[in-house]
């Protein structure tokens, strides 16, 4: 059974530098220190029994009109298929709505059909695309889902 609870960066910053590299690929330690340490939002990580961090989640919001975001998520290797992803969009589901979110929307590369199939299985909708986000040939596929809808 995993456990979802904040993020303790002081505790838990070893695991979670090994989920930013599935993320961002390899970064030095103090960039991505500092990232999490300046993140506007909120992150929350699963953890299993013994105690091991097995995926990641941050939320950010509300921008204009009640809308919040996804702003990373991260599963282990090993972990994968095994439902945390599930869990962890589940329970940032929640949060969105304890927050009276509208629309909860996510950004993942085009290119990243496996994580958009996985967002449009728990239902978000694909809305744009936006061209060259990350650079030249990069482009971002834009999903939300209407938290407003089967509360």
């Amino acid at each position: 059974m995993q456990e979802i609870r904040p993020l303790n960066l002081s505790h838990d910053f070893d695991s979670v530098r090994i989920l930013d590299t599935y993320l961002n690929g390899e970064r030095d330690t103090q960039t991505v220190l500092d990232e999490f340490e300046n993140y506007a939002g909120q992150i929350y990580v699963s953890v299993d029994n013994a105690e091991q961090i097995t995926g990641l989640v941050s939320l950010s919001g509300p921008r204009w009109n009640q809308i919040h975001m996804i702003d990373h998520l991260a599963v282990s290797e090993s972990q994968r298929r095994k439902g945390i992803g599930n869990d962890l969009i589940a329970f940032i589901i929640k949060k969105a709505r304890e927050q009276n979110a509208r629309i909860l929307c996510v950004q993942t590369a085009t290119w990243n059909k496996t994580a958009i199939a996985f967002y449009q299985t728990l239902g978000f909708n694909k809305q744009a695309v936006l061209l060259e986000y990350i650079g030249d040939k990069n482009d971002m596929q834009w999903l939300d889902i209407d938290l407003r809808l089967n509360s």
